[in-house]
């Protein structure tokens, strides 16, 4: 139903992939992965952890915040859709 992909560099932890099936969206699982995935990586040692989220995804946006994750840094991301 979802996933949570860690990775951790001396005692830097990085979310690097957060995402569920759509069809379990209201359920809970993004707060339980999140909190699953920063567990595993202050097990794993990690003083501190960074994740990247489109500024956009305003329901991802919140969800980390909550777990009180801030913006300090914005990168313009170009991208070109091939047909």
């Amino acid at each position: 139903a979802g996933l949570v992909r860690v990775v951790l560099h001396g005692t830097h932890g990085e979310l690097r992939i957060l995402g569920r099936v759509p069809a379990y969206r209201g359920r809970g699982l993004g707060p339980r992965l999140v909190a699953e995935g920063l567990r595993l990586l202050a097990e794993g040692g990690a003083g501190d952890v960074d994740l990247s989220v489109e500024a956009v995804n305003a329901s991802a946006l919140d969800l980390y915040r909550r777990f009180g994750f801030e913006v300090v840094t914005r990168t313009p991301v170009f991208a070109l859709e091939l047909r």
